[in-house]
């Protein structure tokens, strides 16, 4: 993808990566969830958190996104101002426990 995209659409990047982690989680929650007693079952697992992460920081991002860049080479994070680290970590921890949760609901063991 060409960097002056990125540039003049960062919500629509956002965007996209909240509606992946979505869509991950949907998936395996159509699956009905994953059997923790198995090897593919903590892989499995693994993608539920990186999906609710993902949903969670695009859609922090879609509210503040990040700033655009400047040619130093340092990455999004890291040209963000600290407000914006502290939002995109709570919403990648929020996604992360959204997931667990959807987990939970999906294998019915409560």
């Amino acid at each position: 993808m060409d960097s002056t995209y990125a540039k003049q659409h960062p919500r629509l990047i956002a965007l996209g990566v909240f509606v992946a982690g979505a869509a991950t989680l949907a998936l395996l929650f159509a699956l009905g969830g994953v059997d923790m007693n198995s090897r593919a079952g903590m892989k499995a697992m693994g993608l539920f958190g990186i999906g609710g992460i993902a949903a969670g920081v695009g859609l922090a991002q879609m509210a503040w996104p990040p700033p655009p860049k400047k040619g130093d080479g340092r990455g999004f994070f890291a040209r963000a101002s600290w407000p914006q680290r502290i939002l995109w970590i709570a919403g990648g921890l929020v996604g992360m426990l959204g997931a667990a949760i959807a987990q939970t609901v999906a294998s019915w063991k409560i």
